[in-house]
Order: structure tokens, then sequence, then C-alpha cells
């Protein structure tokens, strides 16, 4: 569930910045967008409204024909050609009547693995685009399909919601949520969208195919300035879901010395890739430096959540080479054999001065005698 982001307008803005939206989708809860608590029961999100001095708690939940069953997504499996029903429940908690736009859209993940969809105002082109919200007393239709309605405080809206499956539809996962969008009284300097929804795990059915990629690896040598420690090589790849369904990735990625010396390994994992999507990733490996290294990325794709295990694709491979020259372990090489050579030199320096000495001792005391010594007579 992504929680949604607070935007708070405390004043007449002069500058009107066009588009700045609070993208909040959660898969089931409530949204705060004024003081006061949501009822027991319903986790509250909190959210500005552009309205100032009101407050709106609403939530979008899967429900029945009745209403509200539980459930925290919608989820169906629906062959090419066929249509599944299905319904939303739009509740409004707020002392205050409050409107709202109502839309479905394709499903998105943020760089930080959160699901959301499309901008409002951005078309769908995928799950999107094969759901239709039904009629509901009281709405106004809109061009796009979206629906506009007003809710009274504490009162529910069932929205029927139908996803028609084209016949051409690819097998594979479709993502999509449902949303409702607060529309504020008057037009404001600053637009803010606060939106939370329901999301739709759409399946079709066919030949289905779980395969994540690691491409573009390349890495960087970070030594270590303690000697006693090993550097860092941090190992940096592009992941791709080629896969036709949602899919984790369980990365290992080892790095080691000429000729495999010295290996070691960490791991990375991505909770959620949609089919098609790219994501950056890092993974920072310990490494004792032996000039040159080779690092491996090694990928595998894992199920998410509540998700059928499907085939998978054999464990995807890639690697980089980076010089990892030690330099910190060879300035202390080069330290300690400076000192073994000055330690040598002074060592050979204080003998021979010893000897110098000891000979000039035997010298003088060898002179000593001599001097000493009677003259023989003649």
């Amino acid at each position: 569930m992504t929680r949604p982001r607070t935007r708070t307008r405390t004043g007449p803005r002069t500058l009107v910045v066009a588009g700045l939206v609070a993208l909040q989708l959660l898969t089931a809860g409530a949204a705060t967008a004024t003081a006061g608590a949501a009822p027991e029961g319903v986790e509250e999100q909190a959210a500005t409204a552009p309205d100032e001095g009101r407050r709106t708690t609403w939530t979008v939940r899967p429900a029945g024909a009745d209403g509200p069953d539980g459930r925290t997504s919608l989820r169906h499996a629906v062959e090419p050609g066929q249509s599944v029903a299905d319904h939303v429940a739009v509740t409004s908690f707020g002392p205050d009547a409050a409107v709202f736009r109502l839309y479905a859209s394709d499903g998105v993940t943020g760089p930080d693995g959160a699901f959301d969809i499309l901008p409002g105002g951005q078309a769908p082109t995928d799950g999107g685009a094969w759901v239709a919200l039904g009629d509901v007393p009281g709405a106004t239709r809109e061009d796009d399909g979206s629906l506009t309605v007003e809710l009274a405080p504490v009162a529910t809206l069932l929205v029927p919601v139908t996803v028609a499956v084209p016949a051409d539809a690819t097998p594979g996962d479709h993502p999509a949520g449902v949303v409702a969008q607060v529309v504020p009284s008057t037009p404001q300097a600053v637009e803010v969208a606060s939106r939370v929804g329901v999301r739709l795990h759409l399946r079709v059915p066919g030949e289905l195919l779980a395969r994540v990629e690691a491409r573009d690896v390349h890495a960087t040598w970070q030594p270590s300035w303690n000697p006693l420690a090993a550097g860092t090589v941090v190992v940096g790849y592009t992941l791709h879901n080629t896969g036709n369904v949602r899919a984790g990735a369980d990365a290992r990625v080892s790095a080691a010395g000429p000729l495999g010396a010295l290996p070691s390994q960490a791991r990375g994992a991505e909770r959620e890739l949609l089919p098609g999507q790219v994501r950056q990733a890092e993974v920072r490996v310990p490494l004792w430096g032996l000039l040159r290294a080779r690092a491996t990325v090694s990928v595998a794709a894992t199920p998410v959540g509540d998700d059928e295990q499907v085939a998978s694709a054999p464990t995807a491979r890639a690697q980089a080479v980076v010089w990892a020259v030690p330099w910190t372990q060879a300035l202390l090489v080069v330290l300690v054999a400076l000192v073994v050579v000055v330690r040598v030199r002074w060592r050979r320096t204080s003998e021979r001065r010893v000897q110098e000495r000891i000979d000039a001792a035997v010298a003088a005391a060898t002179a000593s005698r001599r001097a000493s010594a009677p003259t023989p007579a003649p």
C-alpha cells in the first residue's frame, strides 16, 4: 500500500504552477484532506486539499454488489475477448459534502517500487484502457469516461467496474487501478491532486514467463583508508523485466580478483517490476584489492505477493571489470619497506662506526706497547 504524501498550501500564490500533482494511490485505506480523524477501523492517510478550512476524509475499497467485501485489491484473470464485472465502494467520512472525480488508468511503479497509476489527463494505453466505470445515480460522465459525483457526509457510493479484454490482448499482466480524486470547490493557484484508489491485478492467461535481466553493468572501486580493511566494489546495473508478468528480482552480486582470488558476494532485491519496466539498482561488495577485479550480477525472477508461480527463465548473468588498486595497502608496504631500509642502513652504519672505534683502539694499544717496549742492546 502506498501512503499519500502531504501538500500544504499556506496562502495565495502569485506564481501559478501548472501540473503540480501529488499522486496518492492506496490499495485500501482512507485519505484525509482536512483536520479531523477518520472513523474507527479505517486507516487514516493525511493529505491537504486545496480548499482552505475544509476537511475531507475518503476511502476507496473493493466491493461486491452489497458493499465493501474485505478484499485489498481487485484480482482477475480474463481470457482475450472476455469481460468481468466488479465493484468499488467510495466512502466520504468528512463533515461536509465533497466532489470526487472517479477514473481508471494504467498501473505503474515509481523508483521506490511504490505502485501508482498514470497522472490524471494522461490517457491509458494498456489495462487501464480496458476498464469502464458504470453509471451511478447523481454522477456526471465526462468525455474521457471518468465520473464526477458529489457525496454527502458519511455516504458510500457503489461504482460498477467492467473489465473488457480485447480479443488481441497478449498474455501476461496488465496492471491498472481505479481512483477517487477530490475536486476543489474553487480554482486554485497551485493545483494539487489528492487521490486514493484500488489496485487492479489483471492477468490474461496464456504462455506466461517471468524473466528479469541485468544490463549495463558497471563497477567502480573505492579503496578503504584503513589498511587492515577491505575496499568496496560499487556495482551498478539496470534491471529489465523482459517477461510478461510482474516479478521481483533477486540479485546476487559477486566480485573477485584475478583467477577468482578472494571472492566476495552481496545481494540486492527489488520487490516488484512490472512487465517492460526498467529500474536502476546498485549493490556494494566488500573486496580486497588485487589490481583488477571482475564483478558478476546474477538475477533471478521471483513471484510477488499472492501471484501464482509461473515459468521462470534461467538466471541471467552480466559482468564488468574494474581496476582495484589497493592504494592504502600499497602505501603501507612502501612505508614498511622504507622503515626496513632505514633500519638496515642505520644498523650497518652503527656497526661500521663501532668497528672503526675498535680498530682505532687496537691500533692505539699496539702503538703504545711498541713505544714502551725496551730497546734491545747493540
